[in-house]
């Protein structure tokens, strides 16, 4: 799992709970976070590895073709995975095959759809990029923009300049201008070719003046086009789109609150977006027109305050690589975004809710202590026993537990002795957490004593996980309140398939011994496949779980990108 210290570090996680009248998001800004091609170095496997997960794809093909539309192109797509590994050539018909059983779904599940197709064209993109152009046109808006992107992206990359140029273009017609590939495009655009650079950026102004946005941008929005390049443009352009961006920040009467966290630790929050848009473009502003830039601030007292600790706002909380060194415009140092948003049925909460303020405050502090494990383990350990055990406004995220975990990964080598305890602890930590919080834990603590060479306890944990596991399931399936999300989404799904991967390190049969306790035959089928792709040596992927319950009107969706177990 790719994660800094902590594996909330680079989540992507949203939540809405209608009860408290919270929709809120987090960002990590950082670079690493956007759609990449899936990129692995292939497990070296034996002729024995070879047939037995390709023995075992063959065998589940059948069932997965059997499931309903929406669980058939998750199944469909996993077995692919597994065969990108072993037998390359099969896997691109599978992904077409796992696609068009995304066009017959019928639910009103948007989310699913979206997800499902474009993880579908990602995984095909490194492949056969012909056949994703094939496909592309038929694909719902979010995630044709999304490969779209991707392909601009990588145009960039490859220096077809031209080619990312007319895609731009392209997306431009139907959708608004994509500003982080315009942005990645124009720090492209060789030193004399500036009047190309001058021509995007005009784009780019035209369709943000020409849209409104109610909604923040997190990350890659048009203000970030502008903080990344406005070195390189003409002074009037950029002030021309710095004004932009003020007048519609300004103009939005959407409540809304801002909070930024560096990965030091240093914060700086605010009560509207036009605040927060200050803070990231005055100091642009004060290079260009300090006398215009001072008189905004004027009646900022908040915005003035959080300047003259943080002089170059945003960029003092989160700079962007040194001239001289790698190219300045590049990925920023970690930071995290948190936005506050009024709910969906558009109640204004009349003040931010503390909740919000003491989930980033104890996330911060959770980083601070993994962070400091180098320095001294013991007092890291002893601080960890200090968080709360969850939190409420992070989807009950076991906070402690997590801290502990990221303690235990981070010593394995220097200090296993510390390492243990900290697992001992973390397992202490999760007893009074729901069954499939419990199940995610056991299996993390399992992957970690086998990193800890302790087989027998690593085993002990995974037997222990299935119970748990097929508690979640019948929490999922509660007749009462149900979990509508789609069911390879659901909490206890994914902790039958972190079961059965773990449990291949083991051994195969291991595993699949386990896996005959799954008490849901679906969640079975998309379980035995998740061993099959571990046994071909194929990442997980991007994993996602996603509780949604009609009755208590709360949502829980949380993404995270699982690469390896490294």
């Amino acid at each position: 799992m790719r994660f800094s210290r902590l594996p909330f570090a680079l989540m992507c996680l949203s939540i809405a709970v209608t009860a408290q009248q919270v929709n809120r998001e987090v960002q990590n800004v950082r670079g690493g976070d956007r759609p990449q091609a899936e990129s692995k170095p292939k497990k070296e496997l034996s002729a024995e590895e070879r047939k037995a997960a390709a023995s075992m794809l063959k065998a589940t093909e059948p069932e997965a073709r059997a499931l309903p539309p929406e669980l058939r192109a998750y199944a469909l797509q996993q077995i692919a995975r597994g065969y990108s590994q072993i037998e390359p050539a099969k896997a691109p018909a599978i992904l077409a095959d796992a696609f068009t059983a995304t066009l017959s779904i019928e639910s009103d599940d948007k989310f699913t759809k979206n997800a499902l197709q474009r993880d579908i064209l990602f995984q095909l993109l490194a492949l056969d990029h012909t056949k994703v152009n094939e496909l592309l046109p038929q694909a719902e808006d979010q995630p044709r923009s999304e490969v779209t992107r991707e392909l601009i992206r990588r145009a960039v990359r490859a220096k077809k300049l031209d080619e990312a140029a007319d895609l731009i273009e392209q997306v431009s017609r139907t959708t608004e201008f994509p500003y982080g590939e315009g942005a990645e495009l124009m720090a492209a655009f060789p030193k004399e070719e500036a009047w190309r650079r001058s021509a995007l950026f005009s784009q780019a102004l035209a369709s943000y003046a020409g849209h409104e946005h109610k909604k923040m941008m997190l990350g890659n929005g048009f203000a970030e086009m502008i903080a990344s390049n406005w070195r390189d443009l003409a002074p009037e352009q950029v002030e021309q789109g710095i004004d932009a961006v003020l007048k519609q920040a300004k103009e939005n009467d959407q409540k809304a609150t801002v909070s930024l966290a560096s990965g030091s630790g240093n914060q700086a929050r605010f009560d509207t977006v036009y605040e927060f848009r200050l803070f990231q473009l005055l100091p642009i502003l004060r290079e260009i027109d300090k006398g215009k830039a001072e008189g905004i601030l004027r009646d900022q007292q908040t915005v003035s305050g959080m300047l003259a600790r943080y002089p170059n706002g945003q960029e003092s909380l989160s700079p962007r690589p040194q001239k001289g060194g790698p190219d300045p415009r590049g990925p920023r140092g970690g930071m995290s975004m948190m936005v506050n948003m009024p709910d969906q049925n558009g109640s204004q909460p009349s003040q931010r809710p503390p909740q919000i303020d003491e989930a980033q405050a104890w996330q911060t502090q959770a980083d601070r202590i993994v962070a400091s494990v180098d320095q001294d383990p013991k007092q890291a350990l002893a601080q960890a026993q200090t968080l709360p055990m969850k939190m409420q406004s992070m989807g009950n995220r076991p906070i402690r537990a997590d801290a502990l975990r990221g303690i235990a990964a981070s010593t394995i080598k220097s200090n296993p002795t510390v390492a243990k305890q900290a697992v001992a602890d973390m397992l202490k930590a999760t007893q009074d957490l729901e069954p499939q919080d419990q199940a995610r834990e056991l299996v993390e603590a399992a992957k970690l004593y086998l990193k800890l060479e302790d087989e027998d306890t690593a085993k002990r944990m995974l037997d222990s996980a299935t119970s748990k596991a097929n508690d979640a399931i019948k929490a999922d399936a509660n007749a009462e309140d149900p979990n509508q999300a789609l069911k390879a989404y659901w909490p206890s799904a994914a902790a039958w398939q972190g079961i059965l991967r773990t449990a291949e390190k083991i051994s195969p049969a291991y595993a699949q011994k386990l896996g005959a306790e799954i008490s849901d035959d679906e969640i079975r089928v998309v379980a035995q496949i998740a061993l099959a792709d571990e046994l071909a040596g194929a990442p997980a992927g991007r994993v996602i779980v996603s509780e949604k319950h009609a009755k208590s009107k709360s949502n829980f969706t949380m993404m995270t990108t699982e690469d390896d177990d490294d």
